[in-house]
């Protein structure tokens, strides 16, 4: 191989190994889609077995899972307010029993937000509020929602 061959190869060479970092980058998001999606079927199975300890365990499952999205990225406290809608739609079930079976859900999704807010303050990636108040921000952004 010449000189031409090596100039010609290398850079497909380096294009080659540039998608390995690109996944790499991205793996929060396939991992979070992953089990978020996997809690869902959980909690799908969940509502259509019967009774017992196997429907208990799909639910267990369904938390457990829900818990693992939410370690990969917290953009996946969108599953309790999805598992609500399916419920409402498909299901006819009391709003009681709809709002009750969602309750752990929502517990884990507010817990994991208000962690995510505390550790993104104090890393110092988040910007305070103009003018040190929410209000003064909302007064501040009028203009942009009228």
């Amino acid at each position: 191989m010449g000189y031409t061959g090596v100039c010609t190869a290398s850079p497909s060479g380096l294009m080659r190994n540039s998608w390995n970092h690109t996944w790499v980058a991205e793996r929060k998001n396939v991992l979070s889609m992953a089990f978020t999606l996997l809690s869902f079927l959980a909690y799908l199975r969940y509502s259509e077995e019967p009774g017992g300890n196997r429907r208990k365990g799909f639910y267990l499952a369904a938390l457990f899972l829900f818990s693992l999205a939410l370690l990969a990225k917290v953009s996946a406290v969108v599953l309790p307010p999805l598992l609500f809608l399916y419920d409402l739609c498909f299901l006819r079930r009391s709003k009681w029993e709809m709002v009750r079976n969602k309750l752990p859900f929502l517990a884990l999704a507010i817990f994991f937000s208000v962690m995510a807010v505390w550790i993104y303050r104090q890393g110092g990636y988040l910007a305070d509020y103009h003018g040190n108040s929410p209000y003064f921000t909302s007064l501040a952004m009028i203009n942009v929602f009228v």
